[in-house]
This record gives C-alpha cells, structure tokens and sequence, in this order.
C-alpha cells in the first residue's frame, strides 16, 4: 500500500523546523569546505526569504529552524538553498548529479515550547550524533551563538 504525502500547508510569517538530507545519506558535508560553504550560503540567504533563528549543518543532512518572510514559501527556500549548494558542491568537486534528497521534512512550530524544543533539537544534533562533545563545538552550528553570544555566522533572529 502507497502512502499518500499530505499537501504542504505554506503559511506567510510562520515559523518552521526543516531537515533536508542529502541523496542516499551520501557524507558531502564532511569535508569542511563544503560545509563551511553551506554555512555560508545558508546565512547569506537570512534576510531575503526568511528569518533565520537557528541551524546546523551535519554530514549528510541540514536543519533550520526559520521564519517565512512575506509571501515566502517553505519549498522555494529548500529549493533555493539546495539549487545553490549543489551547484557550488558539483563545480568544486567536478560532478553532475543530485546532491540533495528528492523530499524534505518540515513543521509549523506551534508554541514557544515547540520553538524552544525545536532548537534544542538542532543544537544538540551533533553530540547525539557524537560528532562533538559540546554543542558549541560543532562550527556549522548557531549553537555557539545562542550560548556565549559568539558565532562565526553572525546573529540570529530572536524568538
């Protein structure tokens, strides 16, 4: 039996929690300038579609936690942001293909306990993954931002 996938629902000013994974969990983001490079990309873009409050960039796969920006919509933001890593990864690597898995994931946050557990969900991504011991350790990561008030990506939007 084939589930269906239920319609997205693209609500204007809401705030989201999205992961996104590479095709077939493929590690691209082990190297550490395509990571750096996600990162880079992912902050840049902050501003123009979407309120950008917390994210982490793992192996094989990103989560943001974002609020739309007018007329934005959940899809165009993933599209953007994967259209734009893929073709960077593709040329720096010297490669054709999908980088990015075909569907992603993302909520509407509800509360500010949602919100709350949603971050905490991000920042605490790589120790469960045991990849850090502390989440401010993980530099792809508003983490250490939103503890010590440091970030090599700048600020992030309050709540």
């Amino acid at each position: 039996m084939r589930h269906r996938r239920l319609p997205r629902s693209d609500l204007p000013n809401e705030t989201y929690f999205v992961s996104v994974t590479t095709a077939r969990l493929t590690r691209w983001f082990d190297d550490p300038s395509a990571a750096e490079s996600l990162c880079r990309l992912i902050c840049d873009e902050r501003g123009r579609s979407f309120l950008l409050h917390a994210f982490v960039v793992m192996p094989d796969h990103y989560h943001l936690l974002v609020t739309l920006l007018a007329a934005h919509r959940i899809p165009q933001v993933v599209q953007r942001i994967n259209s734009l890593s893929a073709r960077f990864l593709n040329a720096a690597i010297g490669r054709e293909g999908r980088i990015w898995a075909r569907r992603f994931y993302d909520h509407v946050v509800r509360n500010t306990d949602d919100f709350h557990e949603c971050m905490q969900y991000i920042h605490h991504n790589p120790r469960v993954a045991v990849l850090v011991e502390s989440p401010c350790d993980h530099i792809y990561s508003s983490a250490a931002f939103w503890e010590m008030r440091e970030s090599r990506w700048g600020e992030f939007d309050p709540p």
